[in-house]
């Protein structure tokens, strides 16, 4: 190949790549917001002082009742992410570059499912995690206040049931509110950057190889502890119906009524086949499956890790 071809070769490269890593990043199936809310940051960092805040319509006698941020918030920094691929120059001279468009594609799905990455490892350390209310995520002893001003004694919930050793925990939610029980905070969505300039680039110019690389910034993190529930006990009808019902008699500050309403069940791939069942069979064991349509299940690849 012509040396000097090098410059419309590249350019042309550039537009490939750009455009195949848009695609994939487009196209990519990811779950975390079947489950998480998006929040948009534009600094270093979000305080989430309004999490546990329930307004509710009642009757006004006097003046309103003003629900005011949370004393103690839980603060989410961005973390910075990034992924690179160095093509030889040899290979864009010798027109060896088929490979490389795979590897483009493959660090856009990686791009893609960043925020799954980021919204289960914050559920996997749900136990360790701390939330809004200074507790860890899944805990079982959160604070409900007699008093929407957070006076009085608390009552301690629970959103952790543990029975027996089951290797594989699994989890109920409610996604049906506009507040999610996880967040993925989106500082810069997944961009894609170029150096193939031996004139801009040291890194060109000294090691003869072009860069492609995609860079991005956010974090994940806890929302409304009321709206999941971690079950470390072998995924079975009477376990899920336990659990949703304990969810649904949940209430907030002051003892008003969440209305929470699990419609999700989340589980490790080891539980495919069974949350399946539960979900959708019309008869378990010669009985009525009474859950039948109250949950869609989700199987997370993820929780594998």
């Amino acid at each position: 190949m012509a040396k000097n071809n090098i410059p419309s070769i590249l350019r042309n490269l550039n537009t490939l790549y750009r455009n195949e890593f848009a695609r994939i990043l487009e196209t990519t199936p990811t779950l975390y917001q079947k489950f998480a809310m998006v929040i948009p940051s534009n600094t270093t960092s979000n305080t989430y002082g309004w999490l546990g805040r329930f307004p509710r319509m009642q009757e006004w006698l006097d003046e309103r009742t003003i629900e005011k941020m949370a004393a103690q918030a839980m603060v989410l920094v961005n973390r910075k992410f990034e992924a690179t691929v160095g093509v030889r120059a040899e290979d864009i001279e010798d027109d060896n570059i088929g490979l490389y468009t795979d590897m483009i594609r493959e660090m856009a799905m990686s791009a893609a499912e960043l925020p799954d990455q980021l919204v289960f490892e914050a559920l996997q350390k749900g136990e360790t995690g701390i939330c809004y209310d200074g507790q860890a995520f899944f805990d079982k002893e959160h604070p409900v206040y007699p008093k929407v001003s957070q006076e009085g004694d608390p009552e301690f919930v629970s959103n952790i049931t543990e029975d027996g050793d089951s290797e594989n925990a699994f989890y109920l939610l409610d996604t049906t509110r506009h507040v999610k029980p996880l967040i993925y905070q989106n500082r810069v969505s997944p961009e894609f950057n170029v150096q193939n300039d031996a004139d801009k680039s040291d890194r060109v110019f000294m090691k003869d190889e072009y860069l492609y690389g995609s860079r991005a910034r956010g974090a994940a993190g806890y929302g409304m502890w009321q709206f999941a529930h971690k079950v470390k006990a072998d995924l079975s009808k009477d376990a899920v119906l336990d659990v949703r019902a304990k969810m649904r008699t949940i209430k907030g500050d002051g003892g008003r009524i969440i209305n929470v309403n699990p419609n999700i069940l989340l589980v490790h791939p080891n539980d495919e086949a069974k949350a399946l069942e539960l979900c959708n069979a019309d008869v378990i064991g010669g009985t009525t499956n009474t859950l039948k349509g109250l949950l869609t299940p989700i199987v997370a690849p993820w929780l594998a890790l």
